[in-house]
């Protein structure tokens, strides 16, 4: 990927494609990085909250800088961002008490000490 060295100065010997991912593409970049990829036209969103959270002490991987010091870059008409790749595995039910715990850890921070988004209830599930 040309784009990483001209956005984030990361030269590239292996980019392997990752399955996981949520309404987005992943490389794993030298088993070193991951590189969400968006679909084209959205922008992320959270990035910042992401380091904020990660100040507060909460064990959260936030996204690597570009060179214009910006949580993600576009490739053509799609955003993606850079990471530090942590190897791991998919959730499964056996896994509700951590996933609890990490809830409640990030309930427990201040919203004083996070930039929160504004609140959205256009969803129609959300409203009812």
């Amino acid at each position: 990927m040309v784009d990483l060295a001209r956005d984030y100065g990361l030269t590239v010997a292996e980019l392997v494609p990752h399955t996981g991912g949520f309404a987005t593409d992943g490389w794993v970049v030298d088993g070193r990085w991951f590189v969400k990829v968006w679909q084209a036209g959205e922008k992320p969103e959270g990035l910042t909250q992401l380091g904020e959270l990660r100040a507060q002490g909460l064990p959260v991987v936030e996204p690597l800088r570009t060179l214009q010091d910006e949580p993600f870059a576009l490739s053509g008409t799609r955003a993606y961002a850079v990471f530090p790749y942590v190897e791991g595995r998919t959730a499964d039910w056996g896994d509700w008490r951590a996933v609890a715990r990490a809830l409640r850890r990030v309930h427990e921070v201040s919203p004083a000490q996070v930039t929160l988004p504004p609140a959205d209830v256009s969803e129609p599930h959300i409203r009812s």
